[in-house]
């Protein structure tokens, strides 16, 4: 699955209230692509410095207003420091696809998390059958971005620094 961290969010008599989990991102995103505006050489050094939100679960019973938000804000304070104890190298920008059919991304929004644009979910071809990729092809998506705090937020962010070895 390559890198990757998992958070489970408890409240403070343990009990679980969501599950986050962040990995690598994908290999392109046109959205994200022309955003950065990187050569395809570029995007190869650097995408180890993006991590996908490809989970985000706030358990179904729980009734408490901007839970969601706030977990994703404490989550992105924190995530940079995590996956460099883990992985030896930090993050630079966050990004994840909502589902337009059954989300808006309010809480991506409440917590930092800006639109780039709407695409369809890009997809790891090599491990996803045909008639997967037909139908993911399809679904509408809007990717959304956070970036952290050293990386630019309001200009073209490349040039990124690549990882060490």
């Amino acid at each position: 699955m390559g890198e990757n961290l998992k958070y489970l969010a408890r409240d403070r008599h343990g009990r679980p209230l969501a599950c986050l989990l962040f990995g690598a991102a994908a290999w392109k995103a046109k959205a994200r692509d022309e955003w950065i505006g990187w050569t395809a050489g570029q995007r190869a050094c650097a995408l180890p410095l993006l991590a996908n939100n490809t989970r985000f679960l706030v358990l179904s019973w729980l009734r408490v207003p901007h839970l969601a938000s706030h977990l994703l804000g404490r989550v992105a304070c924190r995530l940079d420091a995590d996956w460099r104890v883990k992985y030896g190298h930090g993050i630079e920008l966050l990004e994840t696809f909502v589902d337009r059919e059954r989300f808006r991304g309010t809480c991506y929004r409440s917590a930092g998390w800006v639109h780039v644009g709407a695409m369809p979910v890009p997809l790891r071809l090599s491990t996803v059958p045909e008639t997967a990729r037909q139908n993911e092809r399809n679904t509408p998506t809007t990717m959304c971005r956070r970036p952290l705090s050293r990386f630019p937020a309001r200009s073209t962010p490349f040039p990124l620094r690549p990882p060490p070895p």
